[in-house]
């Protein structure tokens, strides 16, 4: 016997046979082949259907999210993360001198998110040279670092999903990496 997470009903059922039902792989096989499209895509496209996406889901199910504080912080997680895996894949061209703001289009943004992007790609430029030099960035270009990553979150967070400006974003672990 095998408990398996049915995807039709949200919950785990037992099962005789460890077989996945044809909806379940449809779906899985669905996702994969949607991901692997979307890793195709220039980064600031890719960065704009990931923003348009959230917003959807954010749009539909906003009550149940600011009125659970487990789900809304998975939420912003989920977000951030996303962010992150993008971001990721232009830190060079960031390191060459590209702006964040350009290379993921977030021009379209209130002028704040803007504002700190423009800034986290300086500090961030900052702490590549830093690492380049000595191995790693001086604490205190890993600490302004940290600080401007969450500000930029807040802001992009506030930004795009009105009514979040109440969730601490000090208890959202953000994963800084250089």
């Amino acid at each position: 016997m095998y408990i398996v997470f049915n995807f039709i009903t949200n919950d785990f059922v037992a099962q005789k046979d460890f077989s996945l039902d044809t909806y379940t792989k449809n779906f899985t096989v669905g996702q994969i082949n949607e991901r692997m499209r979307y890793a195709q895509l220039d980064p600031k496209i890719r960065c704009r259907y990931m923003i348009a996406d959230y917003k959807k889901y954010y749009e539909s199910n906003s009550k149940k999210l600011l009125n659970d504080s487990k789900k809304c912080k998975l939420f912003i997680q989920l977000f951030t993360s996303d962010f992150m895996t993008i971001f990721n894949s232009i830190v060079e061209e960031i390191e060459g001198g590209r702006q964040l703001n350009t290379l993921m289009g977030l021009q379209a943004l209130p002028a704040s998110v803007t504002r700190v992007g423009k800034d986290l790609s300086l500090i961030y430029r900052r702490a590549l040279k830093s690492q380049a030099n000595s191995g790693i960035p001086s604490p205190a270009i890993y600490k302004e670092l940290v600080k401007t990553y969450k500000e930029f979150f807040h802001e992009l967070t506030v930004g795009l999903f009105p009514g979040m400006e109440k969730v601490n974003m000090d208890e959202i672990q953000l994963r800084v990496s250089i």
